[in-house]
């Protein structure tokens, strides 16, 4: 049998062990990844190459879990004299402190929106989530000394002391 479907608060789940991926339905929609570390025997039993894996699988499993069900958000605040972003489409367009706008294309499963120095991201897999949302911190990463450029909310940041004048 190649696909076993289960069926856990609404949330649907599809092991096909011949492509060796899973697919999870919910409320919001569906998300579907590969799995190396996991093998589907006969009816019902998975097969697990060491327990490593199994604990990330299961780990896996609730967060994905709870990203069908009701999602995720992070948030980014835009710190600085005229640093903005403007969201056409599906490509955002940042505005940093350099003399050109940087060009990021936001992916499908993930949605932005926001206004000026806010940006909101929302999206069902936060695996994916924080790699988008890395890639914008890593175009301006927050200053030493004055704490400007992109941050995520209400992050803690060690602000440096600066040269003391004699």
């Amino acid at each position: 049998m190649a696909k076993k479907i289960y069926n856990v608060r609404g949330i649907y789940y599809k092991f096909d062990s011949k492509k060796n991926c899973i697919e999870i339905n919910g409320l919001l929609g569906k998300y579907r990844r590969g799995y190396s570390g996991l093998r589907l025997i006969g009816s019902n039993k998975f097969f697990f190459d060491s327990f490593n894996n199994y604990r990330k699988f299961l780990g896996f499993i609730n967060e994905q879990m709870e990203g069908v069900s009701n999602g995720y958000f992070i948030e980014l605040n835009f710190i600085g004299l005229g640093y903005r972003f403007l969201h056409f489409g599906n490509i955002l367009f940042l505005k940093v402190g350099y003399a050109h706008y940087i060009k990021i294309v936001v992916p499908d499963s993930i949605i932005a929106f926001g206004y000026k120095k806010r940006l909101i991201l929302f999206g069902l897999s936060l695996e994916i989530l924080r790699n988008f949302s890395n890639k914008i911190k890593f175009c301006k990463k927050p200053d030493a000394y004055k704490a400007k450029g992109i941050q995520y909310l209400n992050e803690k940041l060690k602000i440096k002391e600066g040269k003391q004048q004699q």
